[in-house]
């Protein structure tokens, strides 16, 4: 087993998680959060259909935002991640160090960052750098340990994906 070598300047692509999860604006608030919470995120990146874009962001604390506003409970049931996505979308490019991304999460107080694909004018999400993945790299022993993260972590070819989802439909 190599030992990790902490002095190397790690970049975003070396840790980040390729493929987002993600939600439509037009995905009610109770079912946004329950995939928080299946997933164990923080957050989801909002599209929008109608427009092929990237709307927002909706995460824990947007949830919890949306409750403590709420006039009565009936509301909860109604709300749609439209009605309380934050619109900001925080990015940066992947090939810039992971300590800088560190410090700039710190800044803008969020623990997901996200790497959008921009091509005609919409924004489409490519990948996510979370707090998640700096732990997991700061407790590494071993390059082992950190060798299924980032642009080289194994992935599943679009036809076994596709293969996955067909064989559920049956």
């Amino acid at each position: 087993m190599a030992a990790l070598d902490k002095n190397k300047n790690m970049l975003v692509r070396d840790l980040m998680n390729v493929g987002v999860i993600t939600c439509s604006t037009d995905t009610p608030v109770a079912e946004a959060t329950r995939l928080l919470l299946d997933r164990d995120l923080e957050s989801v990146l909002v599209l929008d259909l109608i427009n092929s874009n990237a709307a927002g962001v909706f995460g824990r604390r947007e949830a919890i935002r949306a409750y403590a506003n709420l006039e009565n409970a009936e509301d909860w049931q109604t709300l749609t991640v439209a009605d309380v996505l934050h619109p900001d979308i925080i990015e940066v490019p992947p090939d810039i160090p992971a300590t800088a991304v560190a410090q700039i999460m710190l800044d803008q107080d969020t623990r997901d960052i996200y790497m959008l694909h921009h091509a005609a004018g919409i924004g489409w999400p490519a990948a996510i750098f979370r707090f998640d993945e700096i732990v997991r790299y700061l407790s590494a022993e071993t390059e082992e340990e950190i060798e299924a993260m980032g642009v080289h972590a194994p992935r599943k070819s679009a036809i076994e994906i596709f293969k996955e989802r067909y064989s559920t439909l049956k």
